[in-house]
């Protein structure tokens, strides 16, 4: 068993699952998912395409706005300041 820093973090349910996955070595029990190459080729294009649209959501001016919004809401103004220089400036950095 791998040591860990806190044996009562997560419970019955990361107990259950260290189980598990010591059984599944103990036995040379393999992810399908690693063995099938087509379907690792079709999960990384997913990622890929995912991801893309993760991080230009994350610097879309509508995702810097709400993040302004809410620290200004919240009296974090070192913070709205932060994403209102973001805001302002995205149209160049952007396209780095």
């Amino acid at each position: 068993m791998v040591p860990d820093v806190d044996s009562n973090y997560g419970g019955p349910l990361r107990a259950r699952a260290q189980a598990l996955a010591e059984q599944w070595v103990h036995e040379g029990k393999k992810r399908f998912l690693v063995e099938d190459p087509a379907l690792r080729a079709h999960l990384k294009a997913v990622n890929k395409t995912e991801s893309a649209a993760l991080a230009a959501a994350f610097i879309s001016p509508r995702f810097l706005n709400a993040m302004h919004a809410n620290a200004s809401a919240k009296g974090k103004k070192q913070l709205a300041a932060v994403f209102a220089t973001l805001k302002y400036t995205q149209p160049l950095w952007s396209k780095l």
